[in-house]
């Protein structure tokens, strides 16, 4: 317990000015991260500034991928389904439109850990889809979620980082011939 509160200590900014004069708080927000939006969006695809390795743009094409999965399900989640072969109720559409939310930010992400062009990413991807996402998956299927859909899961997230793997070992072959 001391560990988690030594790690944990001092991470939340400091809000003491603010409770003073809260006026302040509006400007303070626009200079911390009004930055930090222009930087992102106008920032170049690799950070550090090596063209991305081919591992690293199939990272990015699978997060562009999850990306049209997600808004597939945010926007259409009943045509969605359709392509799986299943069919779903109103409430159950509802619920698959904020499925799809997570899924559009998880596709973001892989696009934004490919961009680091690091090993690190295409090790944390490619564990969380081999062990995390099938386990929780087959959880869903037990506890009554559909099955088509969670089976899609299950078969596209392991594949995918398969190839990633696959690649990236590939690639460590050639560059270290």
């Amino acid at each position: 317990m001391d560990e988690l509160q030594k790690f944990a200590f001092d991470v939340l900014p400091d809000f003491t000015g603010f409770q003073k004069s809260p006026e302040t708080l509006a400007p303070m927000l626009k200079k911390a991260v009004l930055p930090l939006l222009s930087g992102a969006v106008s920032s170049p695809l690799s950070r550090n500034s090596k063209p991305l390795s081919a591992t690293h743009r199939f990272l990015f094409l699978q997060g562009l991928l999850y990306v049209f999965i997600g808004m597939l399900m945010m926007l259409v989640p009943k045509l969605f389904c359709m392509l799986l072969l299943t069919f779903i109720e109103d409430a159950e559409a509802k619920m698959l439109m904020l499925s799809g939310v997570a899924v559009v930010v998880i596709g973001y992400f892989y696009m934004q850990c490919a961009r680091s062009n690091s090993e690190h990413a295409v090790m944390d991807t490619t564990f969380d889809r081999l062990t995390v996402v099938p386990v929780f998956f087959v959880f869903c299927m037990v506890c009554g979620c559909r099955f088509r859909i969670c089976l899609a899961f299950i078969l596209l997230d392991p594949f995918l980082a398969t190839l990633t793997a696959l690649r990236w070992n590939q690639e460590k072959k050639i560059n270290n011939e």
